[in-house]
């Protein structure tokens, strides 16, 4: 991008000209100083920004429709974990030496494009520059008015569940890391069938935003948050947000085959509650609520399970208390992902 000819070529060649899809509401999209959208009636709009780096949140050199995917999905994360509905969103796109090419964009934006598609969430602008490889995305939803899920609804007494399996993606980056690096077909790794190490790095690239779920639980749960810093550091953003504590049963968490293949149970424990990059919703509701959660998890053809319950802030100290089948208390040196430790 050595001259600005080239930088609103990429814009309008890979940008404004592809993936601004088509919404009824979004009066004017990429081209523009700004882009323009009507507020949708009775509804109130859930925004979230978040940037992804590469080296950081994704590894260097990363296939193009693996970063799209890894990008866009985090941030649909954040809207299925107040129960909205996606609706729009801005890209500010910094692309390196390697990233800066047709091939890249092309790939990219290809995936960009079948990837927002799916969930009806339109482009409406963003920026260009050049620098490392990085993605900021502003993501725009809508739910019913006063219908958003929250982390400060908590109650005592509220059950505590958890969407599908926990740690997969954190064993996942573990086996891209070092001596762990994921094998190939050729070079299977040591312990670990080829086959699971896959699926376990597949969970890391590739993760799936709750969105369903998590518009279904608007009548349900009593507060939620997205998975992504570690199970038990983000169900403790439920505690501190909602002035409670939390009993968690570490024997229920659920993990995967492929997970405890390659880790050990024990590990493959610490990497449920710890590990990060799951993108599962953690959710709270009511016992009664019982059956309608299990209705719903036969409904979405998704594993829902009851983890723990929420309880009282002794001394006004909201705490996660992790319990083994014995209710002995576990101590975890590492509860999740800190982005300045």
């Amino acid at each position: 991008m050595s001259a600005s000819i080239e930088e609103f070529d990429i814009i309008e060649r890979y940008f404004a000209g592809k993936i601004a899809c088509a919404h009824p509401n979004v009066v004017l999209g990429p081209g523009d100083d700004c882009g323009i959208f009507t507020p949708l009636e009775g509804q109130d709009m859930c925004i979230s920004t978040d940037t992804l780096i590469a080296g950081t949140h994704f590894p260097l050199l990363c296939a193009p429709d693996i970063v799209a995917h890894r990008s866009m999905a985090a941030n649909l994360s954040d809207l299925a974990a107040m129960g909205a509905t996606p609706f729009a969103y801005t890209l500010a796109l910094t692309l390196d030496a390697e990233s800066a090419t047709h091939l890249w964009l092309d790939r990219f934006t290809d995936y960009l494009e079948k990837f927002g598609g799916r969930y009806a969430i339109a482009l409406i602008g963003g920026n260009l520059a050049q620098g490392s490889l990085s993605l900021t995305y502003t993501v725009l939803g809508h739910v019913s008015e006063g219908q958003a899920l929250r982390r400060n609804t908590a109650k005592p007494g509220d059950d505590i569940y958890v969407s599908g399996t926990l740690g997969d993606a954190a064993a996942g980056l573990r086996c891209l890391q070092g001596s762990e690096s994921a094998p190939d077909k050729e070079t299977p790794h040591k312990e670990t069938p080829y086959r699971e190490t896959t699926a376990l790095v597949d969970r890391y690239y590739f993760p799936t935003p709750r969105i369903e779920l998590g518009q279904s639980l608007q009548s349900i749960a009593s507060s939620a948050i997205d998975i992504s810093d570690g199970y038990a550091a983000d169900l403790a953003h439920i505690c501190k947000g909602s002035s409670v504590s939390a009993e968690v049963w570490v024997d229920d968490l659920p993990m995967s085959t492929a997970l405890v293949n390659y880790a050990g149970e024990a590990e493959a424990r610490m990497l449920a509650l710890s590990g990060g990059d799951d993108y599962e919703l953690c959710f709270t509701a009511a016992p009664e609520r019982g059956d309608s959660i299990n209705a719903l998890a036969e409904q979405l053809k998704l594993n829902i399970t009851r983890v723990g319950r929420i309880t009282e802030a002794k001394n006004n100290e909201a705490r996660v208390v992790l319990l083994d089948r014995n209710s002995n208390e576990i101590n975890l040196v590492r509860s999740g992902y800190r982005h300045f430790g």
